[in-house]
């Protein structure tokens, strides 16, 4: 059986400006299908777009609908695709018919659009943005189903954009469960670090297992046994105690579905790596480059052959590196924002003594 659970929470920076959370999500269970085939959709309308927050929540009931009602079981793959690039385009028809009714330009409604259909084990989908999918595999891995559309200059390729940027595909393996994210805590499960050679992880991991497993493995969920609503309440909770920087003040929404049915090996112990560790191994990098004297090596001290000389070597991360650069190179957001505001903050608070006026100890006097 598939259980399923969805979770949008409004972000901290249009609770401050008192603006509508712009994410949105359905799911629909195919009843006439039985209880093995459930369709979900999550949607991120763009902070720039004054009515993208409509056409996210519309765009996600258009394309869950249209499946829903010509979807079956029994069709081929080949049709299935079909159907949910059709669901796209319905999406995009619907949000036109909207701006034109309201006398609104239709960029003014842009949105990413991340539609899964699970069918017993095998994942259908389509995608559009910077939204993304990821699915539990039967091996037991996290893999990331779809990769994030941007450009050069990290602006998205957003559903209303161009049609050839829509990609509808098969996931090529067994999954037991599919989490859809809009991409405030998309790029949390999948950050920019986990490619940075200093860390030292295999690049067939694409997903911070730790903070998935919590999400979607329903050996920590339990879903069928403490019920849909019981887990969304905890997983609401979880949600509620992740720093807002770490997913960039932005909404947070997720959608997951989980076959209970179909149960996960677990893989090798040692496949995955110590998230605590690298978590240390990150802070270390941060605090060398903010506090370089804290780690410098006396001139007259040569370094004990076994000393864990890895972060200097590597030069994770070089000085006078702008944020964005920093960000690149693979340190946490919320590192690099506080390493530029430091430095900020030092460089405004230095003593400055002006060419005009004796020094103090005089002026006192004066």
């Amino acid at each position: 059986m598939i259980y399923r659970y969805g979770i949008k929470v409004r972000g901290v920076s249009h609770e401050k400006s008192n603006s509508p959370c712009q994410d949105a999500k359905a799911i629909k269970p195919m009843i006439r299908c039985g209880d093995c085939v459930t369709i979900a959709a999550v949607a991120d309308g763009l902070g720039s777009c004054a009515f993208s927050h409509i056409g996210s929540t519309n765009v996600v009931n258009v394309a869950t609908r249209y499946c829903e009602q010509h979807i079956t079981r029994e069709d081929e793959p080949e049709k299935i695709l079909k159907t949910i690039e059709m669901s796209f385009s319905e999406a995009h028809s619907e949000v036109e018919k909207i701006a034109e009714s309201q006398g609104q330009e239709l960029n003014l409604y842009h949105t990413t659009l991340s539609l899964a259909v699970l069918i017993s084990d095998t994942l259908y989908y389509g995608h559009a943005g910077d939204s993304g999918i990821i699915a539990l595999t039967t091996e037991g891995r996290f893999e990331k189903v779809t990769e994030q559309q941007r450009d050069t200059k990290n602006r998205v390729f957003p559903l209303l954009f161009n049609e050839d940027k829509w990609i509808f595909g098969q996931f090529g393996k067994k999954v037991c469960s599919v989490l859809l994210a809009t991409d405030g805590i998309l790029e949390l499960l999948i950050p920019c670090w986990l490619r940075n050679e200093f860390l030292g992880i295999d690049e067939s991991i694409t997903v911070r297992s730790d903070i998935a497993s919590r999400l979607m493995d329903n050996r920590e969920l339990c879903i069928d046994e403490k019920g849909e609503i019981s887990v969304r309440r905890r997983i609401r909770n979880y949600i509620a105690k992740i720093h807002p920087g770490l997913v960039g003040y932005d909404d947070v929404t997720i959608a997951v579905l989980v076959n209970t049915s179909v149960k996960p090996v677990s893989p090798p112990e040692t496949f995955y790596p110590d998230w605590r560790e690298i978590e240390r191994k990150l802070q270390e990098a941060f605090e060398r480059e903010l506090y370089p004297h804290r780690f410098a090596t006396p001139a007259n001290v040569t370094p004990s052959a076994d000393s864990d000389k890895s972060i200097e070597n590597e030069n994770f991360l070089p000085v006078g590196t702008t944020n964005d650069a920093l960000v690149d190179s693979g340190l946490p957001i919320k590192h690099a924002k506080k390493l530029e505001q430091t430095k900020r903050h030092i460089k405004s608070t230095k003593p400055k003594q002006s060419k005009n006026l004796p020094p103090k100890r005089l002026r006192n006097k004066l």
